[in-house]
């Protein structure tokens, strides 16, 4: 998927220089524009990671690998293993799950702060 830049009134290949193409020259071009990331402290360096760049280098550097919290909280989903394990279940597991993530997040913030 070829990605396009702004140049000189108009959108063009960043590789080929081409005009990107457009179906009617009066109708309205739409492209996708996707922000960079929000500033934050990266939790090996305890330095900032200003953009999406920055983090793949900080990433690259320090032989980590990117990985995001889950959309939502993991829970068990088989009653009978929760039982036999004596495991929480449903809307238990979740606020469990959710309350772990939380503890996780507040111990790395500790840590970054030096308390």
């Amino acid at each position: 998927m070829p990605t396009y830049v702004w140049r000189n009134d108009r959108f063009i290949d960043k590789r080929t220089g081409e005009p990107m193409p457009v179906r009617d020259d009066n109708a309205i071009c739409k492209p996708y524009i996707c922000s960079d990331i929000k500033e934050y402290i990266s939790p090996v360096t305890g330095l900032p990671i200003t953009s999406r760049s920055h983090r793949r280098e900080d990433l690259k550097r320090h032989d980590c690998i990117e990985v995001d919290p889950p959309k939502k909280p993991r829970a068990l989903t088989n009653p009978r293993f929760a039982a036999k394990h004596r495991l929480p279940f449903g809307d238990e597991a979740k606020e469990a799950a959710a309350n772990k993530a939380k503890r996780d997040a507040q111990k790395i913030k500790e840590r970054l702060n030096g308390t």
